[in-house]
């Protein structure tokens, strides 16, 4: 939209301007940002010209996360474009623009108010120019409402009375956000919070949408064998689940891992009750292909004194108990995942490739176990005392078909570990 001017009364305005996309296309941003503040300081620039530049220089200034220059070339942009003497005027986009990084700008001052204001004045503009609304982006001015009431209400301090009207704000905005698109899931999540939050039953209902949302295009995957590996260290709670046919399912801020599921991490989550609630409501059980890895052995089945669990992991058992299941990819520069949650939940640094795992995700708020799918076999650590070996095989006796396998000294291969049948 920016990247042509109109033709000025000094005739390289439009060679400068044209520099200034070629610097931005190379993220070269102080480079363009010099030529900005050079088109700026020249007498006589037209109103339409002085528009494009402060665009672009609130795309600069969002690139640098400089935020209050943000707002204030929101502001000269705005200003500009109402001028009678601006042609420009009556295009809806060169509002939306500004109200919409200046509404961005104050949520990450943690203006909220400030920023909920922005965002109205888009609906408005939208209504007055276009009639409604008619699709839903990241961009949506209904969600960033909905998300700012929600953060509102999580704030240090507040009122029962405010919080309880903050949510039911947010709600409204997430509500008109999915009568427009009911498969836009950032806002399903939010919801599911808001609802969550109020004690409102449809909470869970929300969350399985949107994993069936981004799930239901996607073909599941298991390996071939259909056998995925949990190693285990070997205590009263390992042998309870096995007699009761339990599985664990763990919650991402217990991970050992403190770069897993990083959205824990960064403040801007941290101090966001929003998705603080949604991550405490969904739980995840870790998996790997490989039963015989010599570091997972060490880190997660107590140095060989423990066990690992093969499980039958079929398509039938993922469905029947609403679970989600997908392979880890290791990673930024290998990702496949184009959207926030997969990024969140299947994506690890690449230093944990030799894991070679998968992951079931469930949704189920009550209890920390699901029913465990079938067992296959139970492979025993080089370690394992006789005694723990008495004891898991007796938590399983009622499962006739169950393999068992010990791992056992190789000395002349290192290098492998070797396995038998016992």
């Amino acid at each position: 939209m920016f990247k042509k001017g109109i033709m000025d009364k000094e005739s390289n305005i439009i060679n400068l301007l044209d520099k200034i996309q070629a610097y931005l296309d190379k993220e070269k941003y102080d480079e363009a940002e010099i030529i900005c503040n050079e088109i700026l300081s020249k007498k006589g620039l037209i109103v339409e010209n002085k528009v494009i530049v402060y665009a672009h220089l609130i795309r600069i200034n969002e690139m640098y996360e400089n935020h209050n220059k943000v707002i204030e070339y929101s502001m000269l942009m705005l200003e500009a474009t109402s001028s009678d003497d601006c042609c420009v005027k009556d295009d809806y986009n060169f509002y939306c623009i500004p109200f919409n990084s200046m509404g961005l700008a104050y949520q990450n001052l943690g203006r909220y108010d400030k920023a909920i204001e922005c965002f109205k004045e888009i609906i408005k503009i939208n209504i007055r120019h276009k009639g409604s609304i008619q699709e839903i982006d990241d961009e949506s001015p209904f969600y960033s409402i909905g998300h700012n009431y929600g953060i509102l209400s999580g704030a240090k301090n507040i009122s029962q009375k405010d919080k309880l009207k903050y949510l039911k704000k947010a709600e409204e905005y997430f509500i008109m956000c999915l009568n427009i698109d009911a498969k836009y899931v950032p806002a399903m999540l939010e919801l599911g919070v808001i609802y969550s939050m109020l004690n409102d039953k449809r909470e869970n209902d929300l969350y399985n949408n949107a994993f069936k949302v981004l799930f239901q295009e996607e073909e599941i995957k298991l390996p071939k064998e259909k056998i995925l590996y949990k190693y285990c260290r070997i205590n009263r709670h390992t042998i309870e689940a096995l007699k009761r046919n339990k599985l664990f399912m763990n919650k991402a801020k217990n991970f050992n891992d403190p770069f897993d599921c990083l959205i824990y991490r960064g403040d801007h989550y941290k101090n966001n009750i929003v998705f603080r609630n949604m991550m405490d409501s969904i739980k995840i059980s870790c998996f790997s292909k490989d039963k015989k890895s010599i570091l997972m052995w060490s880190h997660y089945a107590n140095s060989h004194q423990g066990i690992c669990i093969g499980y039958d992991m079929d398509i039938d058992y993922i469905r029947k108990n609403n679970l989600y299941i997908s392979k880890i990819v290791y990673g930024e520069t290998e990702s496949k995942y184009d959207n926030m949650l997969k990024k969140i939940f299947y994506q690890k640094n690449k230093i944990w490739k030799y894991e070679k795992e998968y992951r079931i995700i469930s949704l189920k708020k009550q209890g920390d176990y699901i029913i465990a799918p079938l067992i296959k076999e139970i492979v025993f650590g080089l370690n394992c005392k006789e005694n723990d070996i008495k004891k898991i095989k007796k938590a399983v006796k009622s499962e006739k078909k169950i393999k068992f396998y010990k791992i056992v000294d190789d000395i002349d291969n290192l290098s492998n570990i070797k396995i038998e049948n016992i």
